[in-house]
C-alpha cells in the first residue's frame, strides 16, 4: 500500500495544490471535511472527518484494509487526472477563450 497522506483544516483544495498532487500520485488521502470542500464526496476520493479521533479513526480504517485505500487511491488518481491535467486544464481553456 502506498504511504497515506494527511492534510491540515488549513489546506484547502481551492487553496493549495497539495491535496491534489497527493490524489495524482496515487496516494490515499485522509484530511478534514473543509478541506476536502469541492471534491464529489460520493466517489470516496478521500477519507475525511473534524476531530482527532475521526482522522484517527479514519486512518486507522484505511491501513487496516489495504484493498480498500488501494481502490480509492486509484479513483483519486483518475479524478485529478480528468479534472486537472495538463490535458483536462488546455481544454478548459480553450472551452472559456
Amino acid at each position: 500500500m502506498p504511504a497515506l497522506m494527511w492534510f491540515r483544516r488549513d489546506l484547502r483544495l481551492t487553496d493549495h495544490p497539495a491535496l491534489l498532487e497527493a490524489m495524482a500520485a496515487g496516494l490515499p488521502v485522509v484530511t478534514t471535511t473543509n478541506v476536502a470542500e469541492g471534491l464529489p464526496d460520493s466517489r470516496g476520493l478521500v477519507r475525511s472527518a473534524d476531530d482527532a479521533e475521526g482522522l484517527a479513526r479514519e486512518t486507522l480504517a484505511l491501513l487496516a484494509d489495504p484493498a480498500q485505500a488501494e481502490a480509492m487511491a486509484e479513483r483519486a488518481r483518475a479524478f485529478a487526472r480528468e479534472h486537472f491535467s495538463w490535458d483536462a486544464l488546455a481544454l478548459e481553456l480553450e472551452r472559456v477563450v
